[in-house]
């Protein structure tokens, strides 16, 4: 819960080879960080909130698809 909930990513396919991410979806927090041990590799992601924007950044491993 907290992997989709709170930092926004969302695996669409078995093992996270396809996933989204959706940063921010928790309006009350001002930012998150986190690191997902997947089958591929680490996927790493972190988003924060400057005013009204969100500014996401995430790393994954080769073989992992993110999905628009």
């Amino acid at each position: 819960d907290l992997t989709e909930g709170l930092l926004g990513v969302v695996p669409t396919a078995p093992g996270y080879a396809r996933i989204r991410f959706v940063p921010g979806a928790a309006k009350e927090i001002s930012w998150a960080k986190g690191v997902i041990p997947t089958p591929l590799g680490k996927i790493v992601a972190s988003w924060r909130r400057e005013g009204d924007k969100i500014i996401p950044e995430i790393s994954v491993p080769k073989g992992v698809v993110v999905e628009e």
